[in-house]
């Protein structure tokens, strides 16, 4: 259980890593790919909710993909906090 835990936190801060240095670089194209290809089913919660936090300011130039994965970590969400508190917490990042 312990490598499954560390690996996650591993793989989420060497996407939030890779995502930050994407924007920096004008990168939206890789974005784009990057948040079309997470899978939020594996993610923790609130890495999911990170890297809308990090892609927040690009938004626009990030859609439809990122529209798409805040829709996908709104729906994961909905099934281990509820549909009101997903919704709330999703909803700041939109």
């Amino acid at each position: 259980m312990n490598d499954r835990i560390d690996y996650r936190e591993r793989a989420s801060v060497m996407v939030m890593g890779q995502l930050d240095a994407m924007l920096r670089d004008g990168d939206f194209d890789g974005c784009r790919s990057l948040l079309a290809s997470l899978n939020v089913g594996v993610m923790r919660p609130t890495a999911t909710l990170t890297v809308l936090g990090i892609t927040l300011a690009a938004k626009d130039r990030l859609n439809p993909e990122r529209a798409d994965y805040a829709a996908r970590v709104r729906a994961a969400l909905v099934e281990t906090l509820g549909e009101e508190r997903a919704v709330r917490l999703v909803g700041r990042f939109e």
